[in-house]
């Protein structure tokens, strides 16, 4: 469901909707998508910079090479 749907029905429900502005890291916005992509192509040292430590951490835990 995308975000104007959901602005529209999260009232009849009373939930309210707070949307932030995407964290970025210099011109490129941090994703989930965009992490998991960089897990796949094996990228640590991209991971690194665009997530918290304890993050990186977590997520270097599972790698296949440790970084």
């Amino acid at each position: 469901m995308c975000v104007t749907a959901r602005r529209d029905v999260f009232p009849y429900y009373e939930i309210h909707l707070n949307i932030v502005k995407r964290v970025s890291v210099g011109e490129e916005a941090i994703s989930a998508s965009g992490v998991r992509d960089m897990i796949q192509r094996d990228d640590g040292d991209r991971i690194q910079k665009m997530v918290p430590p304890t993050t990186f951490k977590y997520l270097a835990s599972f790698a296949t090479r440790k970084y």
